[in-house]
């Protein structure tokens, strides 16, 4: 702590040590230069950001199609394994006994290969195997024996009780390629018959997969059932290793992960894409952006020093001249004004004008306080206390003994606290309730209309939460422009209910109605700002775009409204209710 006091004070002291140039251009320094640097940091930060989530966008968007074509091939192997473990003649032939009947199996088994055939015929280089459990079967092109699988893939396979197939991923040792197999059971009535076995290549898509993946990543296959596979450089060799130990790269910070999912296979494909690939093509990126903005700091750092040079040696130029005046004050000789007409020029002549007429100075500087007097008193007036509407509404109340006057003002007064709602966005039913009962006698004393006012709010649903001064607007218009011109049985009612997880309210007139209606999101808002398209636009960005207004109208069938919001009162499909302000109207 004595080390920091020490080094402050020894920069306080250098600083005060600097003459006024100095200074200021220090000063300057110091408060423009950290905004900035800190304002271009963030805007570095995240161009850099944005620019990384494209080029990682643009890696996954490459690998997209080959991804579904990889993904329809599974999907076209798990209908062959399907229609292979429930094709009845399958099924039939494994079930017979070929001990001494070759003739038998050769009949049956001409059925099969047809089936075996159109199994295969879409891919070429695809291949279908039955591992029979009946041992009196032959080996023929297609069927084998179950001793020519492998244990612990017939064990896999025996034992897997879920929908998702039992798949490997290895290489061919045939052709040296890189193949997945899917396996299926075939069933009798209590006994597996056979091992269902569909193989198909994927040696060329995961060797195209090697070549775009940038230098230094690499891949993995992770299938649902948790083994996962890396893919060698060149596809042609794999490896299996565990969870744990395919998240181990990635977690060491050097790997960005892209997951791309196969829907029909269930299975992912994980890219780890070097971060150091994705930073050489960020260089080459932001290389300008970063060169034009040393280049605006080192603008600003050098106009800040050129402009700190100019006013500080006007400000020299002032303080000589202002000096010379008051060494020449009792000789009755003054200099000649030489400063230019700026603001150390007016500075030097006000001072040459006090020197030369003193008083009338004095009075300047007089009434100078009292204008800046009057400007304070002008300043306070605007900061009066808004409560003096309210102050002004009760005074009128006591003057006046007139009990229409004393309900209009307790009317007003009401309205205006409900409407102002302490400044919440967020209102009771209750309350809007109560805020159009008070705006509706209002009104009635304004205008003295005769009509009839219902309202009817189901007390179970009358604490939940609404955006608020939603119906006033609407009440406001049926009473204006839906019942104004009628002499008598004019009627404006207004129901709220619940409606499942809904609150559907309803504002109804039986006023003209309208010669056309016209959808709500394509009317035009009037000038106060509450119209319909106000206060649909406020419901759908405050609850969502399945919450708004319904308007139903035609030439002498009046007017309705219908107003549909969250029962829960939670916007935005119920996240983030303090993420933003909701809109106010404008």
């Amino acid at each position: 702590m004595t080390n920091r006091k020490r080094l402050v004070s020894g920069l306080l002291k250098y600083f005060n040590s600097l003459n006024y140039r100095h200074k200021l251009f220090a000063t300057l320094l110091l408060v423009i230069l950290p905004p900035l640097l800190l304002l271009s940091v963030i805007y570095l930060n995240t161009y850099v950001s944005v620019k990384k989530t494209a080029i990682l966008e643009n890696i996954k968007a490459q690998f997209r199609n080959e991804v579904d074509l990889f993904d329809q091939k599974f999907y076209s192997s798990m209908k062959k394994l399907d229609y292979a473990t429930n094709n009845l003649q399958i099924v039939y032939m494994l079930k017979q006994d070929y001990s001494d009947n070759l003739i038998s199996y050769m009949d049956n088994i001409q059925n099969i290969l047809p089936v075996l055939d159109v199994l295969r015929s879409d891919d070429p280089q695809s291949q279908v195997n039955i591992y029979s459990f009946n041992s009196t079967v032959y080996r023929t092109n297609g069927i084998k024996l179950i001793e020519d699988l492998h244990p612990s893939v017939m064990e896999k396979v025996l034992n897997n009780n879920t929908s998702y197939a039992v798949r490997t991923l290895q290489l061919s040792q045939e052709t040296g390629n890189l193949q997945i197999r899917v396996y299926g059971v075939i069933m009798d009535i209590s006994k597996p018959l056979a091992i269902t076995e569909i193989l198909f290549p994927v040696h060329s898509i995961f060797r195209q997969f090697n070549e775009w993946l940038p230098r230094g990543s690499y891949m993995l296959y992770r299938m649902k059932s948790g083994e996962t596979y890396a893919i060698g450089s060149d596809a042609d060799h794999t490896r299996l290793i565990s969870g744990e130990s395919a998240a181990g790269p990635a977690e060491s910070g050097s790997y960005y992960r892209i997951t791309l999912q196969l829907k029909s296979a269930q299975d992912d494909l994980l890219l780890y894409v070097a971060k150091s690939s994705v930073w050489v093509k960020l260089a080459r990126i932001i290389v300008i952006p970063f060169v034009m903005l040393i280049g605006l700091l080192l603008t600003i750092f050098f106009s800040i020093r050129i402009v700190s040079s100019l006013l500080s040696r006007r400000l020299t130029r002032l303080v000589s001249n202002i000096q010379g005046e008051l060494d020449s004050m009792g000789s009755g000789q003054f200099l000649d004004q030489v400063l230019e007409n700026d603001e150390f020029g007016k500075l030097d002549q006000a001072f040459h004008e006090m020197v030369l007429r003193i008083e009338r100075y004095v009075k300047d500087s007089v009434r100078e306080e009292v204008e800046r007097k009057l400007l304070q008193a002008e300043l306070l007036q605007v900061h009066i206390n808004p409560h003096v509407l309210y102050n002004t509404l009760s005074a009128i109340k006591w003057k006046y003994e007139d009990e229409n006057l004393h309900r209009l003002i307790d009317d007003m007064v009401d309205f205006y606290r409900l409407f102002l709602n302490k400044g919440e966005t967020e209102t009771s039913l209750f309350q809007e309730f109560e805020l159009i009962n008070k705006y509706v006698n209002m009104h009635k004393f304004s205008y003295a209309t005769d009509f009839t006012f219902d309202m009817q709010l189901d007390e179970q649903i009358g604490h939940f939460k609404i955006l608020r001064n939603l119906l006033q607007p609407i009440v406001e218009n049926s009473l204006i422009h839906g019942i104004a011109l009628m002499s008598e049985g004019a009627k404006v009612c207004v129901t709220a209910k619940r409606d499942r997880e809904h609150i559907r309210i309803t504002i109804q007139d039986n006023g003209a109605g309208m010669s056309r209606t016209v959808p709500i999101d394509n009317r035009r808002s009037d000038g106060s700002g509450y119209a319909l398209t106000n206060i649909q636009r406020r419901i759908k960005l405050y609850y969502g775009d399945e919450f708004g207004l319904m308007l139903n109208s035609g030439p002498g069938c009046g007017t309705t409204v219908e107003m549909l919001l969250p029962a829960d009162g939670a916007r935005l499909n119920g996240r983030n209710r303090e993420e933003k302000k909701a809109p106010d109207a404008v």
